[in-house]
């Protein structure tokens, strides 16, 4: 899968359940999608910001939104879109049920 660096990037700086579905076939908005959970909202943003980062280092573009609560941060490029949320705010969406079955 493309997205192991990624995922390995995110437990590097403490993210848990990191996942990664391949949704090419499902989505024409990316090719993948990761979602991971952060420990705060400082984490969250942290984290995102730091995705953002390692996204424009693989020569991407990559739009952030979330930043300001932390409760779930977006981090959406043309190749992947990252979703770093908090446990409660993962419990509750539940995105993993909805795209566990992509792959």
């Amino acid at each position: 899968m493309i997205y192991h660096e990624l995922c390995a990037f995110l437990e590097e700086n403490h993210a848990t359940d990191v996942v990664a579905y391949d949704i090419s076939q499902r989505s024409p908005l990316a090719e993948g999608l990761v979602i991971c959970t952060a420990r705060s909202s400082v984490h969250a943003r942290s984290l995102g910001d730091s995705v953002k980062q390692y996204i424009a280092s693989q020569k991407h573009r990559a739009y952030i939104e979330g930043l300001e609560q932390g409760d779930w941060v977006l981090v959406d490029s043309t190749w992947v879109m990252v979703h770093i949320m908090q446990r409660d705010a993962r419990e509750y969406y539940n995105l993993d049920s909805l795209w566990s079955t992509a792959g």
